[in-house]
């Protein structure tokens, strides 16, 4: 029942957060500290003995926030609806809407389970958004002098941490805005306190790239703008055209890097080195995964099932053709492979990105009608984020020992509230308040201007894009294959150097300079690093996290607190 209640506010406060801002906090470890409160209140009698139990909560609430945030491609059709230049006007709402986010959801849970040995045995994949709600509920459900410390220091980092963030979104020109380094591109250096404590738990060669990233935006931006503004005569916004060109070259190098590993870590299984094995294990931090979730063939077996019934629900109540349904699913396990990856190295989930991706794969292959294309689209962006977001929380439940089944069976309570919650929910914030104006629904504009873009096919790309991501998956190719065999700090890694040109230097600056203070300081006082690092980074992350994605949103909603513009 605790499950059930967390996940649907969980569910119930992501869509205003994700419509507003285009990001989340993260799902994993909000659940992680609802469920710790919620069981310090109901079984005070068995404390010290109830992490299993908060873990099946945060499991349900991490996968009902994914689910959640696919209310961004219900937002996408009502841009649409608005858009004269095309004739859909197709606006999904009610019973269809639950079953297709559910469907959809538990596939992509499924998905996961296939993939879950080699995603937590992978020492390159961190999840670090699972070790921090890891080590939130140990101190929570603990009592020795180590756990009442660090908790105090969790309460102190949550504590600025709050306090920082409301300043900086609750209360309009309290916090001086710090100088951009580019002001038209929006490059500027922000207040992000868990962006940095992300940073502190990852290694010091994904800050280095991100920040090469960054200074490549800094100098080469200015240029992708006026070539595009000379090329085409755009009248869009500088990051408009910034974007619309590099999201090419740079999802090509992320998906290409992520395809090369891939094939490397296959390779590596049927080629090994003699201590290839023992290597990986003393480079891996937890337990060992020996075990599967589910059999291949029973994951399989029911992964068709849903198929079936998704592709039914999505013909019954918009027509789409059950075979592109029936592809688009198909299409999407590769993108998750590469989304899950991404996200174990970097902490950032590219569900946008992944979904883009199927969005192209979709119209190139498949069909270049717009309506399918964002069927597709919602099908794969809800597969991809039950899939990442479940990472998370099956790295907590390695460290605490949970059985990784029954932290399943709390992802699917998660796909049904979720998709509950969306469906009651989101009619309700598109009265209040209009999309793109007062919600600016930034990820849902991306899906639908991709959409209308891919409509065009090959004149879709913009000039010289083409060559650009030639050349993307080229260097994609080479820089996994020199990452695999060297990994120092100094060699190029494809991923985190794409996500900073993708993503903007709000999220992308904080994190790396956390991975370099988190070098630093394990350099000087190596020992004070491992004890103290991850309860750092949990308060600074904890307090953005409750403050930005539960406080802030409903005092808004509300109208207790005015939306800064």
């Amino acid at each position: 029942m605790g499950a059930v209640v967390i996940s649907l506010l969980i569910g119930a406060c992501v869509p205003y957060v994700a419509l507003r801002q285009g990001l989340t906090p993260n799902n994993a470890l909000i659940g992680a500290i609802m469920g710790s409160i919620l069981m310090s209140l109901l079984a005070r009698k068995t404390s010290g003995r109830n992490r299993l139990q908060i873990n099946f909560i945060q499991a349900a609430a991490s996968s009902a926030g994914a689910t959640a945030f696919m209310c961004t491609i219900l937002a996408a059709f009502d841009l649409l609806d608005l858009d004269r230049t095309v004739n859909i006007h197709v606006q999904p709402r009610g019973t269809v809407v639950f079953l297709w986010l559910t469907l959809g959801g538990l596939i992509g849970t499924l998905v996961a389970v296939i993939r879950h040995r080699r995603f937590m045995n992978d020492p390159s994949l961190k999840f670090v958004d699972g070790i921090v709600a890891a080590e939130a509920i140990v101190m929570r459900d603990s009592d020795t002098p180590e756990t009442r410390q660090k908790r105090s220091a969790v309460k102190i980092a949550a504590l600025m941490s709050g306090v920082l963030v409301f300043a900086r979104d609750g209360i309009k020109g309290l916090l001086p805005e710090l100088p951009p380094l580019y002001g038209p591109l929006k490059i500027a250096l922000p207040w992000s306190p868990m962006g940095f404590g992300t940073g502190l738990l990852l290694p010091v060669r994904m800050g280095v790239w991100i920040l090469v990233g960054v200074v490549c935006v800094r100098i080469g931006g200015p240029q992708v703008v006026d070539y595009v503004t000379s090329v085409t005569h755009a009248t869009t916004s500088p990051w408009a055209k910034y974007f619309g060109w590099i999201m090419w070259p740079a999802t090509t190098l992320m998906v290409m890097s992520e395809f090369t590993n891939i094939l490397l870590i296959l390779g590596e299984r049927f080629f090994p080195k003699k201590t290839s094995a023992d290597e990986a294990v003393a480079r891996l931090e937890f337990t060992p995964v020996n075990v599967d979730i589910l059999s291949l063939r029973a994951a399989l077996t029911l992964i068709a099932v849903l198929t079936s019934l998704l592709a039914l629900v999505l013909f019954i109540g918009f027509g789409v053709p059950a075979y592109l349904s029936c592809l688009g699913v198909l299409a999407s396990f590769p993108l998750v492979e590469f989304g899950v990856s991404i996200l174990g190295q970097t902490n950032l989930g590219p569900v946008s990105v992944m979904t883009n991706a199927l969005q192209i794969v979709f119209r190139f292959f498949f069909s270049s009608n717009v309506l399918f294309n964002l069927f597709a689209a919602g099908s794969a962006g809800v597969m991809n984020a039950q899939a990442e977001d479940g990472a998370q929380v099956f790295r907590t439940a390695q460290i605490l020992k949970a059985n990784p089944r029954m932290t399943l069976y709390g992802q699917w309570i998660g796909c049904l509230t979720g998709s509950l919650a969306v469906t009651l929910v989101y009619p309700i914030l598109t009265a209040k308040f209009r999309i793109g104006v007062e919600l600016t629904a930034p990820t849902a504009t991306k899906f639908a201007t991709m959409a209308v873009f891919l409509n065009r096919g090959f004149d879709a790309l913009p000039p010289g894009a083409l060559q650009a991501c030639a050349v993307a998956a080229v260097a994609a190719v080479v820089l996994a294959i020199i990452g695999r065999r060297w990994s120092r700090w100094f060699v190029p890694q494809g991923s985190s150097f794409a996500l900073a040109l993708l993503l903007p230097a709000v999220v992308t600056i904080p994190i790396a300079l956390g991975a370099l203070v988190g070098a630093l300081w394990k350099r000087a006082r190596p020992a004070h690093h491992e004890r103290w690092s991850g309860t750092v980074a949990c308060g600074l992350i904890i307090g953005e996290a409750l403050i930005a994605g539960l406080l802030l949103p409903l005092l808004f909603f509300l109208g207790i607190l005015r939306q800064p513009q």
